[in-house]
């Protein structure tokens, strides 16, 4: 049985993530039709039930990546 799909998925996805980077490849790979939306920390909460759970401060922490690393060198160890 198949349908035709009339929206498409919601793929609620990090940036910089892992799973978000593993994911984007298997789904255009399976042809599916979906629209990637930057996760929201909000939604998470009231979707899940963890509002109120004392995971608040997890779930809000805002992590900060630098943009280039600098003063480091590759060295190769000697067999």
């Amino acid at each position: 049985m198949t349908s035709a799909q009339d929206r498409p998925y919601l793929f609620h996805a990090f940036e910089v993530s892992y799973f978000s980077a593993k994911v984007r490849p298997a789904l255009r790979y399976k042809r599916l039709w979906y629209d990637e939306v930057h996760a929201d920390y909000r939604l998470i909460r009231e979707r899940t039930g963890l509002a109120g759970t004392g995971w608040e401060g997890v779930l809000a922490h805002e992590p900060r990546h630098r943009v280039a690393k600098r003063g480091y060198r590759l060295v190769l160890a000697d067999d």
